[in-house]
């Protein structure tokens, strides 16, 4: 099966349903779709796009984006998802940002939404390519068959540098739809309901491309939806039907935040057999607060399924299965040594929990490896290694991201420890910071305030090395001086030896990703040549000594 299959007989009572701003659902059928996508193809024909062209698509969630999607394979051309201008960048810094990516996998072609024409022309001509916003053309003959290989390039999200382009084959295409089909049970029977954007991995090929290539229903919403309205996400799977679905944890949190029991009466979460989470560091208590919040709705604790992935792998490299409650371990955090056992701690003693992401998937290996690439046994803290069929073919300019390389298989740079043949992520080697031989991550320590001094409100953690040694930086919104002296006390003992630095920082002064994780490495990088995301309030110098 590949994912154009339901070019061949397209079902005229399934398709894609489109959230509307007066809460309705229009549905556009598959039959109708295929109408579509060989008009596109059309279209882009009499435009010169051919077979190998890799074509930027700029488009907010709707049938556009799928129109062209499809089109450009129709055409046997490579379609290059981008994030459309306002979700993180905007004007110039957009119009770099897009000229940066279109030079990296040398676009030949850019469609765009019609709204989106004037922030993408600026970057298209400076690199002479073609801009195309109406794909209405004659109706092309469409041949339901794969992409052509490569099928797609997939962006890395931003978060260890600036997005480079990540070249999927067509073989791991097929193959990663096929695993992630047979891990969460899709068919043509089992719609699935998506808040995640369309130009990102997890919303794109976990939730679009994968029941799409089963002829199932799609429920499908934008960010910015989900982000004022997250009930009307949660109707499509308590009242429409929908039982597939994935989220990242901060749109849990969001949920937990804006959704009150109230708000669900009526609803009936019985036939929700699946919600992958993913993206980011996945914390337990959230995971659990969301179940306790659904299960009086019919919600199942086995329905939840945090996962581990990354675009260089397609998509997803390991997920819980959907038969089992999530799991989770208390270790020793301030204990953590690359090589060296991760210590179990109870609960009550302190211990830091830390979320099972679940084993690989079909075709997938995992290993934990130490410095020097030597493979560790299980409950071992190490570098995270992963091999498989579903492998991208490696990056659209050459070399690698800071800590992630193929190199016989994928060294991805981040860190975590198997046990019981699941997978633990602790966080990135770029994201730490090494303190009397111990790894200290950042995302720990953010966990830590957010436990200790929940007042305190966002808090994001930077961890490097500058040309007076270690040092950590906290960056916070709302810090007033006892407030300060309350964090810093409590991030000191945990860094021992580094100096410590509070900043009060705007809120759009923290640079995130397009699927809304910090970007730690560029903002520290930026740090290091002079950038000032805000006034210092407290800094502590590094002490020898605990305390």
């Amino acid at each position: 099966m590949t994912v154009m299959d339901w070019l061949e007989d397209p079902d005229p009572r399934r398709g894609l349903r489109f959230a509307a701003t007066d809460g309705s659902w229009p549905m556009v059928s598959y039959a109708d779709l295929a109408d579509r996508v060989r008009a596109a193809a059309g279209a882009l024909r009499s435009e010169g796009v051919g077979p190998g062209d890799r074509v930027g698509l700029v488009f907010p969630t709707g049938p556009e984006f799928v129109t062209a999607l499809f089109g450009v394979w129709a055409v046997r051309a490579v379609p290059c998802p981008v994030a459309p201008p306002g979700l993180v960048l905007r004007d110039a810094a957009y119009t770099a940002h897009l000229d940066g990516l279109a030079r990296a996998v040398d676009m030949s072609a850019l469609v765009v939404a019609g709204q989106y024409a004037d922030a993408v022309s600026q970057a298209a001509r400076a690199r002479g390519i073609r801009v195309l916003h109406d794909l209405r053309g004659p109706a092309a003959d469409v041949v339901a068959r794969g992409p052509s290989n490569p099928a797609l390039v997939q962006f890395s999200s931003g978060s260890t540098s600036r997005p480079k382009g990540i070249v999927i084959g067509s073989g791991a295409l097929r193959h990663h739809l096929s695993a992630i089909a047979d891990w969460l049970g899709v068919t043509r029977a089992t719609p699935a309901a998506n808040w995640a954007p369309l130009h990102h991995d997890m919303g794109l090929v976990g939730c679009l491309l994968t029941p799409m290539a089963q002829g199932a229903d799609v429920w499908l919403m934008s960010p910015e939806h989900f982000l004022r309205r997250p009930v009307e996400w949660l109707r499509c799977l308590g009242e429409h039907g929908a039982s597939k679905a994935v989220s990242t944890c901060f749109g849990l949190e969001h949920i937990l935040r804006r959704v009150n029991p109230a708000a669900l009466a009526g609803m009936d979460f019985t036939g929700w057999d699946a919600l992958v989470i993913g993206a980011e560091r996945i914390r337990p208590e959230v995971v659990a607060r969301f179940g306790a919040l659904l299960e009086p709705f019919g919600l199942r604790r086995s329905a939840l399924m945090p996962a581990y992935g990354m675009a260089e792998s397609t998509l997803a490299v390991t997920g819980s299965p959907r038969t089992e409650e999530p799991v989770h371990r208390h270790i020793d955090a301030a204990s953590l040594r690359i090589g060296e056992p991760v210590r179990p701690l109870d609960a009550g003693k302190g211990g830091t929990p830390v979320m099972a992401c679940g084993s690989p998937l079909s075709g997938t290996g995992v290993e934990v490896a130490d410095i020097d690439g030597t493979p560790l046994p299980e409950g071992h803290l190490g570098e995270i290694r992963v091999s498989g069929r579903s492998l991208a073919d490696g990056y659209a300019e050459g070399g690698a991201l800071p800590g992630t390389a193929f190199t016989g298989g994928l060294t991805t740079g981040d860190v975590g420890f198997l046990a019981a043949g699941e997978l633990y992520v602790m966080g990135r080697y770029g994201d730490s910071v090494k303190v009397h031989g111990r790894v200290v991550f950042a995302e720990d320590l953010e966990l830590l305030v957010r436990s200790a001094l929940p007042e305190v409100g966002s808090c994001v953690l930077l961890l490097g090395e500058d040309g007076g040694g270690a040092k950590a930086v906290a960056l916070v919104q709302r810090i007033d001086p006892p407030r300060a002296a309350a964090l810093t006390s409590l991030l000191l003992p945990h860094l021992p030896g580094v100096a410590v630095e509070l900043r009060r920082t705007p809120p759009r002064a923290i640079l995130r990703t397009t699927s809304g994780k910090p970007r730690r490495r560029p903002m520290w990088k930026q740090l290091s040549y002079g950038w000032s995301p805000g006034e210092v309030v407290e800094a502590a110098p590094a002490k020898s000594t605990m305390g």
